[in-house]
């Protein structure tokens, strides 16, 4: 799994130690929930309380749970809470445990009974340690520094955190086959609406060719692509979707392309919707439309007509970390379109 993001006024080192030596899903599941909470929030709440981290917890625990019965581990009480409805308070070690990179010589040596205290009473000095949060009556807040690191690197930092615990769980159940689609509920796959209006209006103006077969797209015979497949990514947001033929689209399946064939097509291509489409369109429905790139790409809207060299970075610093995770859950990579075809 590639780095995460280097920042300077964030401890990063102490980000990647998050889940050394974890013997229980608890930290698995609880930073999941912290991050799927912050991001349902458009990245503007920094302060969740114990009980909706608890239920968003147990949210993303159902499904494994429920569905294959996943061995979550020996001191699992998630599974004892969701099938039997035992009382069990999850919050009870989990968020403070959370932090313990961020502290460990200051509880070094220190009794267990007594580390949720210090380790709150910690949190709350960032300007020492640069904690990711501070811990105060029953609920977490987010530092200011934190919330922007999480937001500008979401999509990186959810795939890192993901790809932990699918390696967790499956030293949990050496016997799963395709572990990976055991874990979400299978998202009901919406129509591709507004991408497709959106498209054409591309295709209507420009002239437009395959990224994969360098062919021509022609308005009767056209798909629309994940570059990273859907069953990995498990969205349609505009800034992974693209036109191609429809034998293109059947022959991709869930590969992931290869990124040094393909990669630097995809932006260009990418980039000249964004500039044929914010010409033709209003402005208001315009942003609308591209509000995907905005939050996928963490980019501003002026930077995707502007700013050419950061919305390529930007491709760059998300596409490649997550193609990388793909591979490590059994997705097939470097895949080439066969021109012959």
């Amino acid at each position: 799994m590639s780095q995460l993001p280097y920042e300077y006024n964030i401890n990063v080192r102490a980000l990647s130690r998050l889940f050394s030596h974890t013997t229980n899903s608890y930290k698995f599941i609880y930073f999941q929930a912290l991050l799927s909470l912050f991001q349902r929030s458009q990245f503007k709440k920094e302060r969740f309380s114990f009980y909706e981290l608890e239920q968003e917890m147990i949210n993303l625990a159902e499904y494994p749970i429920n569905v294959f019965r996943l061995n979550f581990g020996s001191q699992d009480q998630l599974s004892e809470k969701i099938i039997q409805g035992k009382s069990k308070d999850l919050m009870k070690y989990v968020p403070y445990r959370l932090l313990t990179p961020f502290f460990e010589a200051e509880l070094r040596g220190l009794k267990d009974g007594v580390k949720n205290k210090k380790i709150e009473l910690l949190s709350q000095e960032n300007k020492q340690f640069n904690s990711i949060y501070k811990i105060k009556n029953e609920s977490i807040e987010l530092y200011t520094e934190w919330v922007e690191y999480l937001k500008s690197h979401y999509t990186i930092i959810e795939g890192w955190a993901f790809w932990h615990w699918v390696n967790y769980l499956q030293s949990k159940n050496p016997n799963a086959l395709a572990l990976v689609n055991k874990l979400q509920k299978p998202s009901i796959r919406t129509s591709l609406s507004y991408q497709t209006k959106y498209w054409k209006i591309v295709l209507d103006n420009a002239d437009v060719r395959c990224i994969f077969s360098n062919k021509p797209i022609r308005k009767n015979d056209v798909s629309l692509d994940h570059f990273l497949p859907w069953s990995f990514i498990g969205h349609d947001q505009l800034w992974n979707l693209i036109p191609v033929s429809r034998r293109v689209n059947s022959s991709k399946s869930d590969n992931i392309p290869n990124l040094e064939h393909y990669l630097e097509k995809l932006i260009k291509l990418q980039l000249v919707g964004l500039k044929i489409t914010h010409e033709n369109m209003s402005k208001r429905t315009w942003e609308n439309q591209v509000d995907d790139f905005v939050l996928g790409l963490n980019v501003d809207f002026v930077d995707l007509v502007s700013d050419d060299k950061k919305v390529r970075e930007k491709y760059k610093e998300i596409i490649q970390p997550l193609a990388n995770v793909a591979y490590n859950m059994g997705f097939n990579r470097n895949w080439v379109f066969n021109l012959s075809l």
